[in-house]
């Protein structure tokens, strides 16, 4: 967790929470080292952050029906095999915050390759003069701080009861900032966003992103790669199998196959379409 003192009239605070690391694992190379998924991946995941020695005996264990099942390997069998550890996500939150450069300079350096900010838009750009008096941001000036922070989106709130049934003009100017890159010329700005990444619907849950190998939507050890280049993503259901786990629907974000079907077709020696 990082902090920043901004500027209100009085000192505020701003938040950014980062992960240190994020872990995915292979789940086509448990296939091929005879090992089923399950809680232990967790604590496989939970070692290689701590860092442990790769010459420690780590248990792996499942269970077939009542039968409780386990082998015990070198964690860096494992970890070398099954794990891919990536640079953890940053989420950073921006309230009350006065207009002024001292203010911006903190923000923008505090989000800097946030993969989501959360900033207020108080009011339009029509009304900066207000906003000013009242030490807030317009929703024009938060998009350009969240395009100038280079993060991947925006998540825009704290609107002024001044615009109740309005809210999407709020919105919308701070997009529009945000995506700006004839503003982002205009002032010289050498930093351009990252695109922002296309939405998959797994499920009920229609906010996978596409692409991205630490998607935040993804359930525990997911997404992971597809033989096709893809990647596959988890949502997690209200049902449960018959040793208490929670059934889960898969989606590959191009190919568009099931896990289950990419099990199926490993079975059968297919390849990738």
């Amino acid at each position: 967790m990082r902090a920043a003192v901004l500027d209100h009239g009085i000192p505020c605070l701003a938040f950014a929470l980062e992960e240190k690391a994020h872990v995915n694992v292979w789940k086509t190379r448990l296939a091929e080292m005879g090992l089923p998924s399950g809680p232990w991946l967790g604590e496989l995941k939970r070692a290689a952050l701590r860092g442990e020695p790769a010459d420690s005996p780590f248990r792996v264990w499942w269970r077939e029906g009542a039968v409780l099942r386990e082998q015990v390997v070198p964690l860096g069998a494992l970890t070398e095999r099954l794990l891919t550890v990536s640079v953890g996500q940053r989420i950073t939150y921006v309230v009350d915050a006065a207009p002024h450069e001292a203010n911006a300079r903190r923000i923008v350096e505090l989000a800097h390759g946030s993969a989501v900010l959360f900033i207020e838009t108080p009011f339009l750009e029509a009304d900066a003069d207000v906003a000013a008096t009242r030490h807030h941001l317009t929703a024009k000036h938060a998009g350009r701080l969240a395009r100038e922070a280079g993060v991947d989106r925006l998540v825009t709130f704290h609107f002024s009861p001044r615009y109740l049934g309005l809210e999407a003009r709020l919105e919308q100017e701070a997009q529009e900032a945000f995506a700006s890159a004839a503003d982002a010329s205009a002032r010289g700005g050498s930093r351009r966003r990252r695109p922002m990444m296309a939405l998959l619907a797994v499920g009920e849950e229609v906010n996978h992103r596409v692409g991205d190998a630490q998607c935040p939507e993804c359930w525990e050890e997911y997404p992971e790669p597809c033989t096709c280049g893809g990647l596959v993503h988890a949502a997690g259901g209200p049902e449960e199998d018959e040793d208490g786990n929670v059934v889960l629907t898969t989606l590959c974000d191009q190919c568009g196959r099931s896990e289950e079907q990419l099990d199926v077709e490993t079975e059968l020696g297919q390849g990738a379409p």
